[in-house]
């Protein structure tokens, strides 16, 4: 049950971890535009005189 359980999740985790590596990013709410490539937004940080906002997200498990 456990294994099944387990191929399961890691089934779901690649599916998503497929679908976060498109070119399309979602729609974002506000005047602000997140990048989802750290090399491009610490580049355009850089060109703009800013300072970056780096977000790690974390699958629990």
């Amino acid at each position: 049950m456990s294994l099944m359980l387990f191929a399961f999740a890691l089934a779901t985790l690649s599916l998503l971890s497929a679908a976060c590596t498109g070119t399309n990013q979602p729609i974002e709410l506000g005047r602000v535009s997140f990048s989802r490539s750290i090399d491009e937004g610490l580049a355009r940080a850089g060109r703009e005189s800013k300072p970056a906002f780096v977000l790690f997200q974390e699958v629990p498990g």
